[in-house]
């Protein structure tokens, strides 16, 4: 529901507000998520794969908040980019310190309690977003962030003020560091478009294709998260069953996501028209669509990769997944200024062939954990 209410506000945004103000929300989508994978360096996965605590934990990871929370507003602030500082320090701060929070209880198997954590945010910025109008975007965001915080107050409790904590977080740093590379691979995939955009200063194309992937993209991707949400720690402590599904169902999944993938391109479709009362752009909504299969088939890599991949193997996926990235951003600027393409064709263009060399990456990968993991039974 939070999920689909936060697609909402998209939804809301995008008919409420005019093209500076949707570009605006756009960038800060981008910083928060972006950002976000770097502040917490991984340790949101490390929690879960290793099992750690509030107690000894919880300290060092809000120091490490704090620390990475200013570094990256001057970060962008050596950018110049067009952001209210004093704000974007506040929601990165909340949104690291749920995303902490979040993994502490996912790791325990309290799915409802964690869920909520994480989206509680974005049931309250909905309801602040269709209750009024506001001048600055960041204001609502920054109301939905701070209210969030609530759950910080129980664990808080539970912190264990002892120096050791520090020297024995040094393990979880190492391991969360390889899932920070791989995390941060895919939120920078996923979100850098707008950062790139609105570095070009092109409002009009950041809203154009900001309205295109909330509709042909966003609900489809949201499903996905909850499942990697579910599938991750299932697979985890059913390691046996975890191999046979794969031999006996991964070629039904693939083919079955291009009947549901299909399926939902005429959906979107249909609903942008309705809601944005004009046709979408054919060729873009094309190019997301065959975007969104290949972020559906990374879903089961991805998975396994959370639930058994040594860090050897998380380092290695993690390399090819930001070189594939840096090839990214290396197209779209070749596109732009050697072909002479738009900015809209150039980077969805790039981005297309990233997504598809990321699930290539990702399926060479696994079937090299599936060959080890083998071995190792033998």
């Amino acid at each position: 529901m939070s999920l689909f209410l936060f697609w909402l506000a998209d939804v809301a945004i995008i008919v409420k507000y005019d093209v500076d103000t949707v570009s605006q929300w756009a960038l800060l989508k981008s910083l928060i998520f972006i950002s976000g994978s770097f502040i917490s360096l991984g340790i949101d996965q490390a929690i879960v794969r290793l099992n750690l605590n509030y107690k000894e934990t919880l300290l060092p990871v809000l120091f490490q908040i704090v620390v990475l929370t200013l570094l990256t507003c001057g970060i962008l602030w050596i950018f110049d980019y067009d952001v209210s500082y004093p704000y974007v320090f506040l929601i990165l701060l909340c949104y690291s310190t749920i995303l902490i929070l979040f993994s502490f209880e996912r790791s325990k198997l309290n799915y409802t309690r964690s869920i909520f954590i994480f989206h509680f945010w974005r049931i309250l910025f909905y309801v602040l977003i269709v209750s009024a109008t506001y001048k600055l975007i960041e204001i609502p965001l920054a109301i939905a962030f701070i209210s969030a915080i609530i759950f910080l107050v129980g664990p808080l409790r539970k912190i264990s003020f002892k120096a050791s904590s520090f020297k024995n977080y040094k393990p979880a740093l190492k391991t969360g560091f390889y899932f920070f590379l791989s995390t941060c691979s895919l939120n920078v995939i996923l979100f850098v478009d707008q950062l790139l955009i609105n570095g070009l200063e092109d409002t009009t194309a950041s809203e154009i294709l900001f309205s295109h992937v909330t509709f042909f993209i966003a609900p489809f991707a949201a499903i996905l998260s909850f499942l990697g949400f579910l599938l991750t720690p299932f697979l985890r402590d059913n390691k046996q069953k975890a191999l046979l599904f794969l031999d006996k169902y991964l070629i039904h999944i693939v083919v079955g996501g291009v009947v549901m993938v299909f399926c939902y391109y005429l959906f979107s479709g249909w609903l942008y028209k309705s809601v944005k009362k004009q046709d979408p752009i054919a060729w873009l909504g094309i190019v997301l669509t065959f975007i969104l299969y290949a972020r559906y088939l990374l879903l089961i890599p991805s998975a396994y990769f959370g639930a058994f991949g040594e860090n050897k193997l998380i380092r290695k996926v993690s390399i090819r997944y930001n070189l594939a990235n840096i090839f990214y951003i290396c197209a779209a600027f070749i596109l732009l200024y050697k072909f002479g393409l738009s900015i809209l064709v150039a980077i969805s263009s790039a981005l297309l062939i990233t997504w598809s060399l990321r699930a290539l990456i990702g399926y060479i990968c696994l079937f090299e954990l599936k060959r080890d993991t083998l071995r190792t039974k033998e």
